[in-house]
């Protein structure tokens, strides 16, 4: 009974740290959302102002500015999958883990260890390994899922858009009246 408590508490112990890792992914799946969202605010601001940015030659400035947004939502990518490796080969070893740990115990308490108990023992802890492989990945679905539900919350909850009225006379700023507009100078006069 206590190599199996043993076991099973170290079973315990990865599933806490599979947990860890999740809501530490959950923050890196949010952070690589926003960083994909700046990315493509800048992307549809470079689209809809082709024009000037053609005319004043800052293309290769977009391009620079996209590639930096890019590296900062791979960092992010990068770091959340990472995670989710950690977690799933976690959950694939701690089966193994626990057996050793347990049959370890086992020898250093002086308990039987003949063929039938080792083998029985191995067997009990490796029905155990398909949940704890699917569990840890179901951590990771749960945490994604709160970061997607958060976005669409955040989006539904934010206040209606409103166009902005169309100025009338009494908004008027700068008026001209009877003004003669030209880019270059008129040649008959001097100019300073």
């Amino acid at each position: 009974a206590a190599p199996a408590m043993v076991g099973l508490s170290v079973m315990i112990l990865c599933l806490i740290i599979n947990m860890c890792a999740a809501i530490k992914s959950s923050k890196y799946s949010a952070l690589d959302f926003q960083a994909g969202d700046a990315r493509l605010k800048t992307m549809r601001e470079l689209i809809e102002s082709i024009q000037p940015v053609k005319f004043m030659c800052w293309e290769d400035e977009y391009l620079k500015l996209l590639g930096k947004q890019r590296d900062t939502e791979c960092n992010y990518q990068l770091a959340f999958r990472m995670l989710i490796l950690v977690n799933i080969t976690l959950g694939k070893c701690s089966p193994t883990i626990a057996a050793c740990i347990a049959f370890t115990y086992m020898y250093q308490n002086d308990y039987t260890m003949d063929a039938p108990t080792v083998f029985s023992g191995l067997a009990a802890f490796n029905a155990l390994r398909m949940p704890l492989v699917t569990l840890p990945f179901q951590f990771i679905q749960y945490a994604m899922l709160h970061v997607s539900f958060g976005r669409i919350q955040k989006f539904l909850l934010s206040p209606e858009y409103t166009p902005p009225s169309s100025p009338t006379e009494s908004d008027v700023i700068v008026k001209f009246e009877n003004a003669t507009v030209s880019w270059y100078p008129p040649k008959d006069k001097l100019v300073d």
